[in-house]
């Protein structure tokens, strides 16, 4: 009898129906596409420019393509424009330090912090979604 008492418990509880975890619905895209694009070719231009400000250089047009596609109405847009200036200050003192004649582990930190930061906007952009400036684009770090 406690055979069976114990066959039926466990029986009912293998028989109950798990619950399913509900997705998120995904997440729609904010950036209009042709900001996007001009973003993320921008975002590469600063991470390839040579010169100790990017935007001043090789970079300066697409940055100013960017700003033409961007919609002053639409804060996403705003927020991930403002991203693009971040990065390029990030750029700017992190050539600067390395110009001071810092170690090599000092620069590779510095290499580090700014790939963790255009990874993250890269990301952003390639999604077309709006993000505050991660942590590792700030230059006091």
């Amino acid at each position: 009898m406690k055979i069976w008492f114990l066959f039926c418990c466990l029986s009912a509880a293998f028989a109950q129906e798990s619950k399913a975890v509900p997705k998120r619905p995904p997440m729609k895209p904010v950036l209009r596409e042709s900001f996007a694009k001009a973003g993320l070719r921008a975002l590469i231009a600063i991470e390839d420019a040579e010169e100790e400000n990017p935007i001043a250089g090789d970079a300066k047009k697409p940055f100013q393509e960017a700003d033409a596609e961007r919609d002053p109405d639409k804060p996403a847009e705003e927020r991930m424009f403002s991203n693009l200036i971040n990065f390029n200050l990030l750029r700017t003192v992190n050539n600067l330090e390395k110009g001071t004649g810092i170690s090599d582990e000092a620069k590779d930190k510095l290499v580090a912090q700014e790939r963790k930061c255009s990874s993250a906007l890269e990301t952003a952009f390639r999604h077309r979604m709006s993000i505050e400036l991660p942590a590792s684009c700030n230059p006091t770090k």
